[in-house]
């Protein structure tokens, strides 16, 4: 990805316009203009990703048209309460 953020930027995408696309981007951009260090930057992105992980967990259960599936994805049960989820959706029941 160091390498991906160094070729975006030798071809003009400034490092602000860089910070502006994503996390990751945003501690790419620090890292390449040295204003983190390798270790910070995987120190800060590491717990940011953690931040909006939860945030989005946390919009995910406040949303009720969600239906959780509570049994683990690999077993029978799972399969077949997501199938039955979904034919109800696509049905508009």
């Amino acid at each position: 990805m160091v390498a991906e953020a160094k070729r975006l930027h030798a071809k003009g995408l400034s490092y602000k316009r860089m910070e502006e696309l994503g996390l990751e981007y945003r501690y790419l951009a620090r890292l390449l203009q040295h204003k983190i260090s390798k270790k910070e930057f995987a120190e800060q992105l590491e717990r940011e990703i953690g931040k909006y992980a939860k945030r989005q967990m946390r919009w995910f259960k406040h949303n009720h048209d969600i239906h959780w599936v509570k049994s683990p994805s690999d077993s029978r049960a799972g399969k077949t309460e997501a199938l039955r989820l979904a034919k109800s959706f696509l049905s508009g029941r």
